[in-house]
């Protein structure tokens, strides 16, 4: 069973990974703090998105966020808005 250092740090990671919100950056933190010790390497990571996420703002986070997860074919599960658009064709698929 993992340790209660481990279950946060599984939390604050699945913040991070959530649309972004006001909480971003201060999962991210909590995040280097408890992996500095365990894992230096990953910390370095987390401290690199740290600085990028700081440096284009959260409407800029949101946007990217959604151009990636949520609008790009290769990484989205609603084909039928690819494939149909906003058509009454992607009614049909969808029912």
């Amino acid at each position: 069973m993992a340790d209660n250092v481990t279950k946060r740090l599984l939390h604050l990671l699945a913040d991070v990974l959530e649309y972004p919100s006001e909480s971003l950056l201060a999962s991210t933190r909590q995040c280097i703090e408890l992996l500095a010790g365990r894992n230096p390497e990953a910390a370095s990571e987390m401290k690199a998105f740290l600085s990028f996420a700081e440096s284009i703002g959260l409407n800029k986070l949101e946007e990217t966020y959604t151009g990636m997860f949520d609008m790009a074919p290769t990484s989205n599960v609603y084909a039928g808005f690819f494939l149909f658009g906003e058509s009454h064709k992607r009614g049909l698929f969808l029912v």
